[in-house]
Formats: structure tokens, C-alpha cells, sequence
């Protein structure tokens, strides 16, 4: 019995299916060592990066908002003096 496994087991290593084997089990720890540096390791900094790609900043336009009244009158209900171009906007009450 123990003959029988003996040769069975050196038949085994001397085998292309044991070539293959040894392949596939390289590449799956090579690949469980990619995962972990990446996941474990510097998943932080990854994840504070892809943060900042997906945040855009925009520049909003400045405002000089007035209260238009049924009279002639308006009253500056919000001004920004360091703006030289003025978008102006009415807001009805």
C-alpha cells in the first residue's frame, strides 16, 4: 500500500499536471500578495486620492443681488465689492 502511494505521488511531481499546478498556485500568491499591498497596505492613500478625483471645484460667478419692489426703488439685498464685472440678479418679494 504504502509502495502504491509512493509511486503514485512520484508519478505526480514527474507530471505536467504538477507543472501546472505549481504554476496556478505561484500566480494565486502572487496575486494574494498584490490584493493585500493594495487593499491592506496602501488602501488609505488610494482611497484619499480617488476621493479627490471625484470632488470638482468650480469658481461661482459673483452676484449682485437686488429686492426688486413694485416701485422704483431696489435695495442691494447682497453686495461683494471686490468683484469689477456684476451679474445682477431680482429677486421679486
Amino acid at each position: 500500500m504504502f509502495d502504491s502511494i509512493k509511486e503514485y505521488v512520484i508519478a505526480f511531481f514527474k507530471s505536467r499536471l504538477f507543472v501546472l499546478t505549481a504554476v496556478i498556485m505561484i500566480l494565486f500568491g502572487i496575486l494574494l500578495q498584490r490584493v493585500f499591498v493594495l487593499q491592506i497596505v496602501n488602501g488609505e492613500e488610494y482611497l484619499n486620492n480617488y476621493v479627490l478625483k471625484i470632488e470638482k471645484q468650480r469658481e461661482l460667478k459673483r452676484l449682485l443681488l437686488f429686492f426688486c419692489a413694485e416701485t422704483a426703488e431696489s435695495l442691494p439685498a447682497a453686495y461683494n465689492s471686490r468683484s469689477a464685472p456684476f451679474h445682477v440678479v431680482c429677486v421679486r418679494v
